[in-house]
């Protein structure tokens, strides 16, 4: 069975059954979230702004399988990490039964902060308030998949790819770098390697990951899924010393809301956000976990990304669609730096299959803007964002950001298309005459219909070496797993794939199979 308490799920998943409303939610659905096929948003509007969507795979277990060992199993976020820990928990249940004397099932709930299923594959639906349908969609998260780097993975991908979850992203890319007379230079990329993107939407892998495993196993899965969006779960460890005496097992985690209400008590806690130990985090902090807490604070720390998403109603004159800013090359920064700003990454994001044009001519364009590192410090470092509110960071980052990339683009159209003569030089006069013959800055601002900006507060992971060795001891594992407490760390922060879709899902399936050798053992 597959229970979904969502306010972001979709309904367009091929060979899915639809959801069904079956009863409403304590807290209110944002409006602006909501993701729902046209022929179901105006009944649950007019029932309620409450709901509770459940899709059930098979209705009644058999006479034994009630009877079979239950293991109750929390997951914190809902990115690649935590959904590839619950497929591969689903997937190996029926294994782990073909035994006579190990029926062992799993129970497992996942828990996401954000308003939608994805973590950092999250893709943002802009709603049309009249019709209550999409207009404009971004993924705001995770760009593309790379190249696998493991055989692991690269089975993995071959299997999204067969399944239809991910399709190639064709374009023209670049990379914007200078040259030994410190010149920007433009030099193209699109023939050095593959990019895969979610299809439909980047997001649309974890919801695929959740939700394949019911359809592949039919009415015989009796291991559960239930997925709670919009809800921050904080941790608390008890010893088995604790229980009340009785014949029923302790459990060994309690899970609360920001308001201390109970979510569940739960055998097995599996954490995937690399902050999750952090002192200004709830998460774990009455979970007794000091040697883990102490460990990840010491050799890891977050890189912080600002991410910009514009909608305009009209194409941009730009002949490339997706460009990276590589400001690593040894060479001084500050020219570029002066040209783009903030920029680190520009993407039209529209260019990636499945995505529609959704505006009323339907050439309109939607663009997601990232930050570098640097200038993502900067700005929310700013003194009038201290202490200031989540939406006026937000509208910052969308100032800034959008008034440098309307400001760049007549640069950008020289680079891009000086391109394959003079390697890519560009020279100030250049770029004057370019931004004479260009569309105007003024016309492009009046283009855009929709913009918004985005705080990744942990957007990459950076490991620091330890006084007591060199090598980062989260570099030499795909997982962290106290099977005292029985508790896993995982996430894209660990291995040697850190920082990728890769990493992420080879941690996740880690901590799974150590789960479940514990399980069995």
């Amino acid at each position: 069975t597959v229970h979904c308490r969502h306010s972001t799920i979709t309904n367009s998943i091929s060979n899915h059954q639809p959801y069904l409303p079956k009863r409403s939610l304590l807290t209110a659905m944002h409006p602006a979230s909501s993701i729902l096929e046209s022929s179901s948003t105006i009944l649950f509007l007019l029932l309620t702004t409450t709901t509770m969507i459940r899709r059930t795979a098979s209705l009644a277990f058999s006479h034994s399988q009630q009877h079979s060992e239950r293991i109750k199993v929390g997951i914190l976020g809902s990115g690649i990490t935590g959904c590839t820990v619950a497929s591969t928990l689903l997937e190996a249940s029926s294994s782990l039964s073909s035994s006579s004397n190990n029926n062992k099932k799993f129970d497992i709930t996942i828990y996401e902060a954000g308003r939608g299923i994805g973590g950092r594959m999250s893709t943002r639906q802009i709603i049309d308030d009249k019709s209550n349908q999409p207009i404009h969609q971004f993924d705001h998260g995770c760009q593309s998949i790379a190249t696998p780097k493991s055989n692991a993975f690269q089975v993995e991908l071959d299997r999204w790819k067969e399944n239809g979850w991910v399709q190639p992203w064709k374009g023209r890319f670049g990379t914007i770098g200078c040259n030994d007379q410190n010149k920007i230079i433009f030099k193209e990329t699109m023939d050095e390697e593959e990019r895969y993107v979610g299809y439909p939407r980047m997001n649309s892998i974890c919801e695929n990951l959740v939700l394949s495993q019911s359809n592949s196993n039919g009415g015989g899965l009796s291991s559960t899924l239930e997925v709670v969006t919009g809800t921050h779960a904080h941790a608390t460890h008890y010893c088995p010393q604790e229980s009340s005496g009785d014949s029923t097992p302790m459990k060994m985690w309690k899970l609360e809301n920001r308001k201390e209400q109970p979510l569940g008590n739960y055998d097995w806690l599996i954490v995937t956000d690399r902050n999750s130990a952090q002192p200004h985090r709830l998460d774990l902090r009455n979970a007794n976990m000091g040697s883990y807490a102490k460990l990840s604070n010491e050799s890891m720390e977050s890189i912080k990304s600002c991410t910009t998403m514009v909608a305009f109603d009209k194409p941009l004159p730009l002949s490339v669609d997706a460009i990276r800013l590589n400001y690593d090359d040894h060479h001084d920064p500050s020219s570029r730096k002066e040209v783009f700003g903030s920029l680190g990454w520009i993407a039209r994001d529209s260019s990636k299959p499945g995505r529609q044009q959704l505006s009323e001519d339907g050439m309109g364009e939607c663009w997601v803007l990232q930050s570098h590192p640097e200038a993502a410090e900067r700005i929310l470092q700013m003194e009038e964002l201290q202490n200031a509110s989540l939406t006026k960071i937000r509208e910052k980052i969308r100032d800034v950001m959008v008034e440098d990339f309307i400001q760049s683009i007549p640069y950008l159209v020289s680079i891009s298309n000086s391109s394959n003569d003079k390697n890519g030089e560009s020279s100030n006069n250049e770029n004057n005459q370019q931004k004479q013959q260009s569309q105007s800055s003024a016309d492009i601002i009046s283009s855009i219909r929709h913009s918004v900006g985005h705080r990744w507060g942990a957007a990459f992971p950076l490991h620091i070496e330890t006084q007591d060795s060199k090598q980062n001891p989260f570099l030499d594992t795909e997982c962290h797993m106290d099977s005292d407490k029985q508790f896993v760390a995982c996430g894209d922060y660990f291995g040697e794939h850190h920082g990728t879709v890769e990493g992420a899902f080879l941690s996740g399936r880690a901590a799974a199979e150590c789960l479940i050798r514990q399980v069995n053992e």
